[in-house]
């Protein structure tokens, strides 16, 4: 699984968490660089930044990709993003 920064390289992630166990994972999308939040069924929190630095935080937005151990965005479509804001902008028309 990989993350887009504000310049739309993918940065991979080490995503090894079984589907059943999460309980909701979220995109932020910070000055353009995506954050991964995952909270697991069991309470615990994980985050993934696409960025290990930024001068500014300015929040672009915000959406659930999983939730109750279900995608509730097409994970193909969301796979093939390109940038930051490609699946954001699709899922203000859902």
């Amino acid at each position: 699984m990989f993350l887009l920064n504000y310049e739309n390289k993918k940065i991979d992630i080490d995503f090894n968490f079984k589907l059943e166990d999460i309980a909701v994972a979220t995109i932020n999308i910070i000055t353009g660089d995506e954050i991964l939040n995952i909270t697991t069924k069991d309470g615990e929190f994980y985050s993934f930044d696409s960025c290990d630095y930024r001068e500014v935080d300015f929040f672009d937005g915000s959406y659930t990709i999983i939730a109750d151990g279900k995608w509730v965005v097409d994970p193909i479509r969301w796979a093939n993003r390109g940038t930051s804001y490609d699946y954001y902008e699709q899922s203000l028309d859902m």
